[in-house]
């Protein structure tokens, strides 16, 4: 018998070799002849994302900023007020007209084993809130750049799908809602996803729709927010659905959405990635330091010891001290700037921050003014914080 009658008894049906009959390590790159492989000879669809078995494809996939709650800047639990709230970069919560729950939001160290993470965002319920008034409202958000957008293609007919994949652990079990909403067109999808065993950490997928009605604008303003709800009243919830449309604030999230302040305990959340497509890829874990830069064009929080001083210049008046300062990366617009323990030359106290312009080069212009008049017009100044401990600077370009 010929080798080729051989091969041809082992052909299936669609005249394929089928993996069983071929033997471990029997095809190498040394026994395939140069250029035997083209695109020609690979079928539609034959290759995907969900069959590479090769860890991360690609580079940049990830849209979400901080998605593994590596950088935290402020390095500070709070304890919810009413508002909004702040800790890990990036992120912030809104917790609305609650008057018996009590939450701290921090960074913590419990990750889901052998994901490869090393911090996660935890809301701790210490004091339980089990029946919600209508307007009491409770979610943690990601916002989003319009201009690192552009690539979804909305408001176009080729608009792009997305997919959000995350790793969440919740103290109590159910249904919980996610809206994505776009700011310019006032445009809400809202999706859920079911936490099935409690304190145990799921891994979610959720693929959205691309939007071929209402713009994404291509500049530095804030064009789409993640919302995932923890808790909600009647006037936030029960006409979400999983389709973009005009948003009204009954489709913040889903009718049967889980109040996480019913019981004691923690939610937990990282992982999150938001990339191009209908397949959810293995997280893009970047270096803290390109975490870090991508944070820091919206905050940056800069701290010392007694007597440590922040920046020079010089006072335009007998009240003022004019200072130019660089910070690590070109800021996304005219910061917020806010100060703990700062004093001038003389011990001067600082009262108030003025006249605050961006320049190019990551540079920023203020004025820090005094309430007296102790200075010499023309003289060098200089700012540093006089106490040992709690002193900030902060430099606030966030969504």
């Amino acid at each position: 018998m010929s080798k080729a009658n051989n091969i041809a008894s082992l052909l299936n049906s669609s005249g394929l070799l089928d993996s069983d009959d071929i033997a471990t390590n029997a095809i190498t790159n040394s026994k395939i002849a140069s250029g035997a492989i083209d695109s020609d000879a690979i079928g539609t669809d034959a290759i995907t994302a969900a069959k590479l078995n090769i860890g991360q494809v690609g580079g940049r996939r990830n849209i979400i900023h901080n998605g593994a709650f590596t950088v935290d800047q402020r390095a500070t639990p709070v304890t919810l007020s009413n508002g909004t709230n702040k800790t890990v970069d990036r992120w912030r919560c809104n917790y609305t007209n609650f008057d018996n729950a009590t939450v701290v939001m921090q960074q913590s160290t419990t990750v889901p084993s052998g994901a490869g993470f090393g911090n996660s965002l935890q809301f701790n319920v210490t004091g339980t809130e089990t029946s919600l008034e209508a307007d009491e409202h409770f979610w943690v958000g990601h916002f989003i750049e319009g201009q690192n957008l552009q690539h979804l293609a909305h408001n176009t007919s080729s608009a792009k799908k997305i997919t959000l994949s995350f790793w969440v652990r919740s103290h109590v079990a159910g249904d919980y809602g996610i809206l994505l909403y776009k700011f310019n067109a006032a445009r809400g999808y809202t999706t859920s996803y079911t936490i099935n065993a409690v304190d145990t950490w799921e891994y979610k997928t959720i693929t959205i729709d691309g939007d071929t009605s209402g713009a994404i604008l291509n500049d530095n303003s804030t064009q789409l927010g993640i919302y995932w709800s923890l808790g909600n009243g009647t006037d936030n919830k029960g006409g979400g659905t999983a389709v973009w449309s005009g948003f009204s604030t009954n489709q913040f999230t889903i009718s049967g959405q889980t109040n996480i302040l019913s019981a004691t305990g923690s939610w937990y959340l990282t992982g999150v990635q938001l990339e191009l497509g209908d397949t959810a890829t293995p997280f893009e874990h970047r270096s803290y330091g390109e975490e870090l830069a991508l944070c820091q064009r919206y905050f940056v929080r800069y701290s010392g010891g007694q007597f440590h001083r922040l920046c020079f210049g010089f006072n335009d008046t007998t009240s003022r001290q004019q200072c130019v300062f660089s910070t690590p990366t070109e800021l996304r617009a005219i910061p917020t700037l806010s100060e703990t323990n700062l004093t001038m030359s003389g011990g001067v106290d600082v009262s108030t921050i003025s006249g605050v312009q961006k320049l190019n080069g990551g540079r920023i212009f203020f004025a820090l003014n005094s309430s007296t008049s102790p200075f010499t017009t023309g003289a060098i100044n200089q700012a540093y914080w006089d106490q040992t401990s709690g002193n900030t600077f902060d430099v606030n370009a966030e969504l």
